[in-house]
């Protein structure tokens, strides 16, 4: 009864004494048909078919004759891939778009990687039948995992296996889910995956600075999973931080100290799981502006130092809100942690149990900020003060500099929250001169330079005029006196 999982086995041959040998395990490549491989196979990822209007990661089990997009998913998917049908990306990154552009009908899928797919066009889960191929060996298929990035990997076999992936060389594996507790997306950080399932994709990352192999083979052969190390507090102390909005969440963010890390990055520093393009809530630990790739969800350092402060962000795309953030403290944590809302500028002394206020205020072009104050009571409390006192208050235009002025002058305002910002000038008839700015910003402190011009760059006459600015249904004026 040979079927389309294959056939592993070895010989073992014995003599008239007694004496006998097995040989090394061999693999069978067992031929299949048309409408074989189905997402309803036992042990399926999809075992319901491919939900409608979620993003989900896919691959193909089985080593198909034909692999191309238009050979394995399209028909059931209802024709061409549109906004308006259905998309596949694969994974570019890191980088600004890790994703690129959709795949065409005449790419190929390979075996042992995984996709995103979504579907919008039919109102219904899909199920997908593959057409006629090929088994893998059984014996194993090993992945080559380039050094210090994610991979977004899958088993090629039509029944589950176990995964062996050494939590001291490699981050994950993780999938993409209704993971959330109220069944929000997001990614399976808060458990590795142990076994790959058919149809089913997963990311991975090699937290080395080598190339290394991931080995995807039967129970027969695999070995045990390694438990995740940087979970365990006893020489130290983590913070564990969820955010969870109405459509996605994001967990696994973590902060602390242990004996064995160090103040710089090392291997407790876990690189952030790259983003779904279709949304995603994402909290990372690093300074806001600083490339996406190099943001880390979790920021371990020496236990040798007390004080410290670390910076949050959260970045969201689709996400209706409001936004929960929870917390779990584990080890032997600082006498004092404290929590600073930069946008509310509310302080939450998260040693003491004290729970943030829901997150309704963001916005999706920034980053919301936070940071995490820990050490002793008087560092903590001198620092927030710091923190707080270099936050704008209220949304302000200060006077220009130099006034009076000649040929330039600067001009400087401050936003305490995102907003959309128009800052022009006007002569004293009321007549728009120039428009210096009309865009989104950011909160903060900001300045613009007027070099005493008009909108098509001609020099302005003497006299006085007036900067004028708009943000958040505010609506400040200084006077600025030009002479020459």
């Amino acid at each position: 009864a040979v079927t389309v999982e294959g056939v592993l086995y070895k010989v073992f041959a014995e003599d008239n004494t007694g004496n006998g040998s097995f040989s090394e395990t061999n693999s069978i490549g067992i031929n299949f048909t048309s409408g074989t491989l189905t997402t309803t196979l036992a042990g399926s990822a999809f075992p319901d078919g491919f939900p409608y209007e979620k993003w989900r990661l896919i691959s193909l089990p089985g080593n198909l004759d034909i692999k191309t997009v238009s050979g394995t998913i399209q028909d059931e998917l209802g024709g061409l891939n549109s906004e308006k049908t259905w998309r596949i990306y694969r994974y570019v990154g890191p980088g600004s778009d890790d994703y690129g552009e959709p795949l065409q009908a005449v790419a190929t899928l390979i075996p042992g990687q995984s996709y995103f797919l979504k579907q919008v066009h039919l109102e219904q889960p899909v199920h997908f039948s593959l057409g006629s191929g090929q088994t893998y060996d059984l014996t194993g298929l090993p992945i080559t995992l380039q050094p210090r990035r994610w991979h977004f990997v899958s088993s090629p076999y039509a029944f589950p296996v176990t995964v062996a992936a050494n939590q001291s060389t490699f981050i994950g594996p993780y999938t993409y889910g209704a993971f959330g507790s109220g069944g929000q997306e997001g990614w399976s950080q808060a458990q590795v995956q142990t076994t790959f399932e058919p149809w089913g994709g997963y990311i991975i990352y090699n937290n080395t600075d080598q190339t290394q192999t991931l080995d995807i083979r039967s129970a027969a052969l695999s070995k045990s999973i390694m438990a995740k190390d940087n979970t365990n507090a006893a020489s130290g102390w983590l913070l564990n931080l969820t955010a969870e909005g109405q459509d996605y969440f994001d967990t696994g963010n973590i902060i602390g100290r242990r004996a064995d890390a160090t103040e710089g990055l090392d291997d407790y520093d876990h690189p952030e799981p790259p983003t779904v393009r279709g949304g995603y809530l994402s909290m990372t630990v690093g300074e806001s502006d600083q490339d996406r790739s190099l943001l880390r969800t979790s920021d371990i350092r020496s236990i040798q130092v007390l004080d410290g402060e670390w910076d949050m962000t959260m970045s969201m795309k689709g996400e209706s809100g409001p936004i929960n953030l929870t917390y779990s403290l584990e080890g032997n944590p600082p006498p004092v942690i404290a929590l600073v809302d930069l946008l509310t500028q509310v302080v939450y002394r998260l040693s003491e149990g004290e729970q943030p206020a829901e997150i309704t205020n963001f916005n999706e072009g920034f980053p919301y900020k936070l940071k995490v104050v820990t050490g002793s009571a008087s560092y903590v409390s001198q620092t927030v003060q710091n923190i707080l006192a270099a936050l704008p208050k209220d949304f302000t235009l200060s006077q220009n500099y130099p006034n009076p002025f000649n040929p330039a002058t600067t001009i400087e305002y401050a936003l305490p929250r995102p907003a959309r910002v128009s800052l022009h000038i006007y002569d004293l008839l009321g007549q728009e001169i120039t428009a210096l700015i009309d865009n989104w910003q950011d909160m903060g402190y900001h300045e613009t330079i007027w070099y005493g011009q008009d909108r098509v760059g001609r020099r302005v006459a003497s006299g006085v005029y007036f900067a004028v600015l708009r943000a958040n249904g505010h609506i400040l004026t200084r006077k600025m006196v030009l002479l020459k």
